[in-house]
């Protein structure tokens, strides 16, 4: 059984053969008393050496048990070491100069332990006189304990049996080496058992990453200059000078009122440009709206997952507006994954996940050992990874889009409810050609608005006539139908059964509008009363009376042929007009003044949709530890919906799976298709908000990242958090952060500010 000793000799003075050890507290590895290489080295030799021990220890139990055959001894008391003294013990002392290499005071006894040259020049340290005290005691109760051996154990010599006092005092010593060994280790993680309960004492509570998330809240108030401070994700969907329609925001999932913090950079619609989304093979729409840019800097402790963020969508009673998630492709496309309809109190909420992919330094350090080609496929690669942390949400609002394609004055529809929600489900549920629907401004360029909105009112009137008689057709058939199944089915069992099982539900007509009921008071959801208009008055359409100037009748129509039932064995047609003609909507959409598409547009030109490389590069020059890590936010398959089946019902939850998904999302595009004319009206009174997440990862726990690695988290963050803002909004650090904290943030972060310069 061997033992390496190099780490007890080498802190062995050869000249004066006296025990000198010290901690070297200049080295990058030294942080704490308990967590530095000298101490971590004898941590290693100590457990060693209980290992050694216990093998010599093993050995002599077994050599024991055969002499209890034969010798009568008290083989316990070999191994009794309690009344030996083990030097070690975990002791703090007030601020001293050093002591000399003497013993205590008043004692003859000669030096075991000197101090090294670094321990000569600290404040702190225990006296030397107390150290060598402790080594003549634990010499003192050895040498006792030796002597008290020989009245229990046959001297060594020829036939005093198998076990003899070398034995017997080896058998107390390796037990001596193992308690040493022991307290040893206890006594340095005491060390730092006492550093976190004073940490403890020092903030008044158990610290958790959720405590400390709190506080880089509070910290980034007073770290920012007042015009760059991040701002809570939530932001209200509005027109000006109205009352916002709903909200959006990201919230942590288990504080849903609590929005996450994010800098935020607004651009115009002149400096962002238009964005293009493509609905099919065949339609692509611009929308036209401020560009919000945000950064998000999230952390994660060891043993501990990110924050789960989740996506909150709010619409107000009345309200609806189409919201759009994806990804941004280039600075002039958005790649929608999910688009969905709110409305009418409805709550979503839509849970993300946060993918991180490598830190810059670990991208290049990935890379360096492959060839010119296998780096290039792996730098492309790593670009669309890039490209892919830009999250992209487009909010467009569905009232003033539908005033500008009906040929309506601004805030015409805002006190229009029945009339909205007619319209959508015009769109969404019937697909409508929205020509039918739109009021002719050609024929009439003078006409006010009171005019145009009796107009509008009329044809969708007409339209769900039009609907509902032919529903109420459908209905009679399947009566009859059913019917006549009823009469065979006599025929064949001798027996008279009616069952008009066969008869559709109305609401099975068609897909639903949004994900859940609305509860408008219009004729959204069946057909209207017998012999009334969903707007009042005669159920006949009439397109020449109205309060206003009277109006021309529109050349174009169209005819809709019934077949009544088969029992009265005739047929029935109805005619309706509709204005105005398809042949005209071009021209009607000329005298409305849009904004033309920029395809100009492109990415090279957009500094904005540059920003994740922009901080990938800044990453890799001041971020020493490599510790931020882009993020790619995704959707989880699975959301959650908070609908009202109407105004007075309680709000039910419901889970939208994948199948519901596409559903929502295709009738949103329906919306959208309409609202554009299949892409040829350009969509304004939308917004887009893009956001660029990034995580700080720390290798270890909150309790260990401060106590055993001697580390600020808040001054690594801290970093993390003006790399990102200084990228986003392209000024220098300095001009981030208060006047009073530049000093701090110099003193700590030196690259920073020798970057701004």
């Amino acid at each position: 059984v061997d033992l390496n000793l190099s780490c007890l000799l080498a802190n062995i003075d050869p000249q004066t053969m006296k025990f000198r050890f010290a901690i070297d507290r200049e080295r990058d590895s030294c942080r704490t008393p308990r967590r530095n290489s000298e101490i971590d080295a004898n941590i290693v030799f100590f457990s060693r050496l209980r290992v050694w021990a216990s093998q010599v220890a093993s050995y002599l139990d077994h050599l024991f048990a055969v002499s209890r055959s034969h010798q009568n001894l008290d083989f316990a008391a070999f191994k009794n070491t309690s009344k030996l003294f083990v030097p070690f013990a975990p002791l703090l002392v007030s601020p001293t100069p050093p002591a000399s290499d003497t013993a205590v005071e008043g004692t003859a006894n000669p030096t075991l332990a000197a101090l090294s040259d670094n321990a000569q020049k600290s404040a702190v340290i225990i006296p030397v006189g107390m150290i060598n005290s402790f080594l003549w005691e634990q010499k003192r109760s050895i040498s006792e304990q030796l002597s008290a051996l020989v009245q229990l154990a046959p001297p060594t010599g020829e036939g005093s049996g198998v076990t003899t006092l070398a034995e017997a005092s080896l058998a107390l010593l390796v037990q001596h080496l193992n308690d040493v060994g022991l307290l040893f280790r206890k006594s340095v993680d005491y060390i730092e058992k006492m550093l976190l309960d004073q940490l403890e004492a020092a903030v008044g509570k158990n610290l958790t990453p959720t405590t400390f998330s709190q506080y880089m809240h509070f910290h980034q108030m007073r770290l920012f200059a007042p015009q760059f401070r991040p701002k809570p994700f939530c932001h209200a969907i509005r027109r000006p000078g109205h009352y916002p329609e709903g909200l959006i925001s990201i919230c942590p999932s288990n504080a849903i009122e609590t929005p996450i913090l994010s800098h935020v950079r607004k651009l115009g619609p002149e400096e962002a440009g238009p964005m293009s989304i493509t609905l099919n093979a065949a339609t692509q729409l611009f929308v036209h709206g401020d560009t919000f840019l945000h950064t998000t800097v999230q952390h994660k402790f060891a043993a501990s997952s990110a924050e789960r963020l989740s996506l909150i969508a709010r619409a107000r009673q009345f309200s609806s507006f189409v919201l759009l998630v994806g990804r941004i492709a280039s600075a002039d496309q958005f790649d929608p994954s999910a688009a969905i309809l709110i409305q009418n109190n409805d709550e979503l909420q839509i849970p993300l996940l946060l993918e991180q992919i490598s830190t810059p330094k670990e991208f290049d350090d990935a890379i360096s050992s492959l060839s010119v080609e296998q780096q290039r496929f792996c730098k492309a690669y790593r670009q669309l990874q890039l490209q892919s942390t830009l999250f992209g949400l487009c909010v467009i609002q569905v009232k003033p889009n539908l005033e500008r394609l009906l040929n309506l004055p601004v805030d015409t529809l805002t006190k229009e409810i029945s009339l909205t929600q007619d319209i959508m489900q015009l769109f969404i549920k019937y697909h409508v050609p929205s020509d039918l629907l739109s009021f002719d401004i050609e024929r009439h360029p003078t006409a006010d608005g009171a005019t145009r909105l009796s107009a509008v009112k009329e044809h969708v009137r007409a339209l769900l006539d039009v609907i509902a008689g032919r529903k109420t057709e459908q209905i009679k058939q399947a009566v009859q139908n059913s019917f006549v199944e009823a009469l065979s089915s006599n025929q064949a069992t001798g027996g008279f059964s009616f069952v008009a099982a066969g008869a559709p539900n109305q609401s099975n007509f068609g897909p639903s509008l949004g994900f859940g009921s609305s509860n408008n008071g219009g004729a959204l959801w069946g057909a209207p009363a017998a012999g009334g208009s969903p707007f009042g008055g005669s159920a006949t359409p009439s397109f020449g009376t109205s309060t206003g100037p009277a109006l021309a009748p529109p050349t174009g129509s169209v005819r809709v042929a019934t077949t009544a039932a088969a029992t009265t064995g005739g047929s029935s047609s109805t005619s309706f007009n509709f204005g105005p003609a398809a042949s005209a909507s071009t021209s009607a959409v000329s005298a409305q003044p849009t904004l033309t598409p920029q395809f100009a547009h492109s990415l090279a030109e957009s500094s904005w949709a540059q920003l994740p490389h922009r901080i990938d590069r800044c990453l890799f020059a001041l971020d020493t530890d490599s510790s931020l890590h882009p993020t790619i936010i995704k959707l989880a398959p699975a959301w959650n919906a908070k609908t009202q089946a109407s105004i007075l019902a309680a709000p039910q939850t419901t889970v939208l799976t994948v199948d519901h998904q596409k559903t929502e999302r295709q009738c949103a595009f329906d919306l959208l298709d309409a609202l554009s004319r299949s892409g040829e009206l350009p969509l304004e009174s939308a917004e887009f908000h893009v956001l660029v997440a990034a995580t700080h990862a720390f290798d270890h726990t909150l309790i260990e990242t401060v106590i055993e690695q001697n580390m600020n988290p808040i001054d690594k963050i801290e970093r993390s958090l003006l790399v990102v803002a200084s990228c986003l909004f392209e000024k220098p650090i300095a001009d981030l952060i208060v006047k009073e904290k530049v000093p701090q943030v110099a003193y700590h972060s030196p690259k920073l500010v020798a970057s701004d310069s």
